[in-house]
């Protein structure tokens, strides 16, 4: 093991040596609105609603530790690869096979760009492998530290569940196993104790989830006077008003537009309240982000899926709503308007069984297997990273916010000018980029020869819970991005979407390897060679 831990902190090392010349760089969307979520603590600023609690207050921990937020970044990163990493061995995965999964990991080439911005995938990335390490470390234990790790899993995925939306898909992910587990226990008996340990996992997930969401609902209440402990747009009176508006059956469909100018006009004639959003929504604002859908999306004159969320929010701020609360009464009417008008003038409203998904799926579906085969392909990353990222070009008292609140080092984010340590370090993570698909290919393939060559022993069922928490966790997310892919905007080029799904791939591959005294015969003595049977 002693070899295992110094190969860490050399592969450690020569990654924080890639990185040292990179830090976050300002931009006035998404990651500003996260900076000053944090600044007021999320529950002091009434537009934090807008997302999930975990990643703005740990912005806000970050900030007051000093230290540049690209390295918590990384350095967070690197520490649950590494815990990863030793919790596959405790299963039985060769120590080279997990120091090849750990190395992989860290050098994956989505991580090289996607920490530059300060994003939620950012620290989602790390929440997902730790999770996953303490859930490895709960099948291999015993007595107290059994109790510790399903403790540690269960928070890390309570974490994982408060920062993004689709982190349902962690419970999804442990309903298989316990599935899964289930036809085992039928047809052996012996694995009750691994069945025991997943049903162990999804309660005291369950609880941890029922705890946080408590907490995070009591305290909407007393800063916001909002009763949902989900961020607006998951609220039950968006969702309702969301899916009345885009499942307006008129006119013809435009693919990446939910939405139309047409179902508008319509909209604004059923519902007296979205009346009053309406001219918002043909002039300014609606302006605005029909030019982002244009240079997105490539829709013409109109709003593409992926911004119909924020046009809605400022059409709805213009009205008067300045609150979340007000907000949500705005949606609750729209909802109830909608539907009754349509009732009543004998207007069919489309419904599709995912909330927020496009409706007209004849429109988007012929477009999916498309979309499903590029975020498979995307699964391992071949493209090469920039050398380097400079910081553009914005307003003075945005790139102030990213220099206080990520701890920037203000030298290398000086517009047009890398870094020379970026520009050294360049050559080696191009090579590293480049090597990595044809890496991971030969590491799959020689798993592959292994489990052929010791398939009747390969088949060890706490590993085979791992993989199949692992790759359902993968897997729905690159469904997900695929969806998104074809039912609302291009999500090729955002390669943050696929990097939590792409630092799964070489555990998943690592979890399949042959445990080591499967192949591995001990050393007998003479006496024991004696009594053994011929």
């Amino acid at each position: 093991m002693s070899v295992f831990y110094l190969t860490v902190v050399l592969i450690s090392a020569l990654k924080l040596y890639c990185i040292a010349g990179r830090d976050i760089i300002a931009m006035p969307w998404d990651s500003y609105q996260y900076f000053w979520m944090s600044d007021a603590l999320y529950w002091h600023n009434d537009g934090s609603l807008a997302r999930r609690p975990v990643f703005p207050l740990f912005l806000a921990l970050s900030r007051n530790t000093g230290i540049p937020l690209r390295l918590i970044f990384e350095s967070l990163f690197i520490f649950s690869a590494f815990r990863m990493s030793s919790a596959v061995i405790r299963l039985g995965t060769p120590i080279l096979v997990a120091t090849i999964a750990f190395a992989l990991t860290v050098f994956t080439p989505y991580s090289i760009e996607c920490f530059d911005f300060a994003m939620v995938e950012c620290l989602l990335v790390s929440i997902l492998l730790l999770c996953t390490s303490e859930l490895c470390y709960v099948f291999s234990s015993r007595g107290r530290s059994f109790w510790l790790h399903l403790c540690l899993f269960a928070v890390s995925v309570t974490l994982g569940w408060y920062s993004r939306s689709e982190s349902a898909l962690f419970l999804l992910a442990i309903f298989s196993e316990i599935f899964f587990c289930s036809i085992l226990l039928y047809f052996r008996r012996s694995e009750k104790t691994l069945l025991f340990k997943n049903v162990s996992g999804f309660l005291a997930t369950s609880v941890a989830v029922a705890i946080a969401t408590l907490a995070v609902y009591s305290l909407n209440i007393k800063y916001f006077n909002y009763y949902s402990s989900v961020e607006i747009f998951q609220s039950k009176a968006f969702v309702r008003a969301y899916d009345a508006m885009q499942g307006l059956h008129i006119g013809k469909q435009t693919h990446f537009v939910p939405f139309s100018n047409e179902q508008m006009a319509l909209a604004s004639q059923l519902s007296p309240t979205f009346a009053k959003m309406y001219p918002s929504l043909q002039g300014k604002v609606g302006d605005t982000f029909r030019n982002i859908s244009r240079n997105q999306a490539g829709v013409s004159e109109e709003i593409a899926g992926g911004w119909l969320l924020w046009a809605l929010t400022e059409a709805a701020q213009n009205t008067g709503a300045l609150t979340m609360a007000a907000r949500q009464e705005v949606y609750r009417k729209v909802g109830a308007e909608l539907e009754a008008g349509a009732k009543a003038q004998h207007i069919a409203i489309d419904r599709f069984p995912l909330a927020l998904v496009d409706p007209h799926w004849r429109v988007w579906l012929p477009y999916f297997p498309a979309s499903l085969s590029l975020a498979f392909r995307r699964l391992v990353p071949g493209h090469h990273p920039q050398n380097v990222l400079t910081q553009g070009v914005v307003p003075p008292e945005i790139t102030q916010e990213f220099d206080r609140d990520a701890n920037r080092r203000t030298a290398l984010t000086v517009p047009g000018h890398p870094d020379e340590k970026s520009v050294r370090a360049g050559a080696t993570l191009r090579f590293l980029a480049s090597a990595y698909r044809p890496a991971v290919a030969v590491f799959l393939l020689v798993t592959l020869g292994f489990v052929a060559v010791f398939r009747k022993q390969v088949f060890q069922y706490r590993n085979l819970c791992g993989l199949l928490f692992i790759s359902t966790l993968a897997l729905l997310r690159v469904v997900l991005v695929a969806l998104l892919d074809a039912s609302a905007y291009p999500t090729g080029g955002i390669d943050r979407y696929m990097l939590p799904s792409a630092v799964l791939v070489p555990f998943m591959i690592a979890l399949a390897f042959p445990r080591r005294r499967d192949y591995v015969q001990p050393a007998v003595s003479g006496a024991e060679r004696a009594v053994l049977p011929s």
